[in-house]
């Protein structure tokens, strides 16, 4: 293995890693929906979920960024190229799209 390339376990790693961060996010982002759906969710339960919303939308999106530069790492081009790393980038920008369709759900109440 050269300097600067990434052994099979570090990569393998990552991945996991960010697997279970979709997951876990994942779990959020369907709660979250469920209260923005609920025309009963109180004022004060919305605007906190609101408030997490966001906060979790940016941190999904950073993620998803993260994992595309760690494809350029792996020395593809592109994340969508990286047969490992392409599905999880595509997983997590999903979470982030569920999440932003929380916030503008919350928002518009």
């Amino acid at each position: 293995m050269g300097e600067g390339q990434l052994s099979d376990t570090v990569v393998s790693f990552r991945l996991k890693r960010a697997e279970e961060f979709a997951r876990q996010w994942r779990v959020n982002a369907k709660r979250l929906q469920s209260l923005a759906n609920n025309p009963q969710t109180p004022d004060s339960v919305r605007a906190d979920a609101l408030s997490e919303a966001r906060s979790a939308a940016e941190i999904v999106g950073r993620r998803a960024d993260e994992m595309a530069a760690f494809a350029n790492m792996r020395g593809f081009n592109a994340w969508e190229s990286d047969p490992l790393v392409a599905p999880v980038v595509v997983e997590i920008r999903a979470v982030e799209n569920a999440l932003t369709y929380a916030v503008e759900t919350l928002a518009k109440a």
